[in-house]
């Protein structure tokens, strides 16, 4: 289908059946989905997703696991990735994405999210389960504690279930097909006042219609076809921080009016705190870009910097193998960024920086049989970001918000193996 001028989130599947929830979880089967032609004004910031989601009461703060393709040229791989909201990131999530596994079509992953008593995050992890032995991942968990209602970042509950495909332009397939159905199967949830404790992998979910009570089919599948119904995402935080400064402004303005000598004075603050909510509405990222910390360090990732080796290409035997320089470094992610021209450059307005240095993820890794094993630990790597106007988008808001923001800037941040040049991960 050709591009829509007008982005935003539409979804095709279910969730908040009001059950009372730690986690999801779900097997999904990778299929196929067709990205819309022609100008897309999101560019390769344009994705289609699949997953299982946990929420908030307010279905405003959201951890999710699923897989995951980007508009870019050339690329038609699915990667399983995680996402969870936080105003402190880009956009206001934070997410990160494996490119060192690529999906088969047809493959069926349980993805499920999960809150652990173990951590004090909310994890989010994808399993597989090959001749009869499970392989258990963690892409990434929250920065924060959402049960500390003193943290900064509390979920008040309870906390819901949300299972669907999400794309970013109307013109976008979910993934799935009438023939090809993209599967939803053993649907289930994690109910109870105990949290899942970080010992059992896969944790030992509880199927929708299994819980409350008896009654109804033991599995839920949810079956996404090519076709979806829009629904708009409500950026409620946005909107509760301009009902704050409204709220703020009647206040104030009852304050003053009880006294007619304060009259006049009341109204000049009432003017300014109407200009600030106008701004507010105006340009949400301004107001929340000082709560941004360093990207790498928002996802809990360690970057050890370090000068970079000096090698020549007699050095080593795989030399042609090994990155030797920045510019190899970004070589090698400029294709996945999406920033690169037809020349095979980076776009005018872009910059790119890459440093060398020691990765190290505790996060992301594999649980095995002697304990969780790190995926990465003090690899030698690049951190290469791209940043500027030409990574520029409009963010999604609500459907008929008179003063929608005017648009951001961003980066995008990729890890460079040293030894082999591949990008393994993407943090944006």
């Amino acid at each position: 289908m050709p591009c829509n001028s007008t982005p935003k989130d539409v979804f095709d599947g279910a969730g908040n059946q009001q059950i009372d929830t730690w986690g999801a979880s779900a097997w999904i089967v990778t299929r196929d989905a067709g990205l819309c032609t022609g100008i897309d004004p999101l560019g390769f910031h344009d994705f289609i997703v699949a997953w299982s989601m946990v929420t908030n009461y307010w279905v405003d703060k959201y951890a999710q696991a699923g897989y995951l393709k980007y508009q870019l040229p050339g690329d038609d791989t699915w990667h399983p990735y995680s996402e969870y909201s936080d105003v402190g990131c880009q956009y206001g999530y934070c997410r990160t994405v494996d490119f060192t596994v690529p999906l088969a079509q047809g493959s069926n992953t349980q993805y499920w999210v999960v809150y652990s008593s173990d951590s004090h995050k909310i994890e989010m992890w994808y399993s597989t389960l090959t001749d009869g032995q499970w392989y258990n991942h963690r892409i990434d968990w929250t920065s924060f504690d959402p049960t500390d209602p003193n943290g900064g970042h509390y979920w008040q509950g309870p906390w819901y279930e949300q299972y669907a495909g999400e794309t970013r332009n109307p013109g976008n397939d979910v993934p799935g097909s009438a023939s090809y159905k993209a599967s939803f199967t053993s649907v289930a949830i994690w109910p109870g006042s105990t949290p899942w404790n970080g010992e059992d992998f896969p944790p030992p979910f509880a199927n929708i219609d299994d819980y409350p009570g008896a009654g109804g089919a033991a599995n839920r599948t949810l079956l996404l076809w090519q076709q979806y119904r829009a629904q708009h995402f409500q950026h409620l935080d946005r909107r509760r921080l301009q009902m704050t400064v409204r709220q703020d402004v009647a206040r104030k303005s009852l304050i003053a009016l009880a006294s007619v000598a304060l009259l006049a004075a009341a109204s000049v603050a009432f003017l300014s705190q109407s200009r600030a909510a106008k701004k507010a509405r105006t340009d949400w990222y301004a107001i929340s870009k000082k709560y941004r910390p360093a990207p790498l360090r928002l996802y809990g990732v360690k970057f050890k910097r370090e000068p970079a080796p000096d090698r020549g290409k007699a050095a080593r035997a795989d030399a042609s193998e090994t990155v030797t320089s920045p510019n190899q470094a970004i070589s090698a992610a400029l294709p996945v960024s999406g920033t690169q021209t037809a020349q095979g450059t980076v776009l005018q307005n872009v910059s790119a920086t890459a440093q060398y240095g020691l990765f190290s993820d505790p996060a992301m890794g594999e649980q095995t049989s002697a304990g969780f094993k790190a995926s990465f630990v003090n690899l030698p790597s690049w951190i290469v970001t791209f940043s500027g106007p030409g990574i520029s988008l409009a963010p999604i808001v609500p459907s008929g918000d008179p003063h929608p923001p005017t648009g951001m800037h961003s980066e995008e941040n990729f890890v460079v193996d040293d030894a082999t040049g591949k990008v393994l991960l993407e943090f944006d």
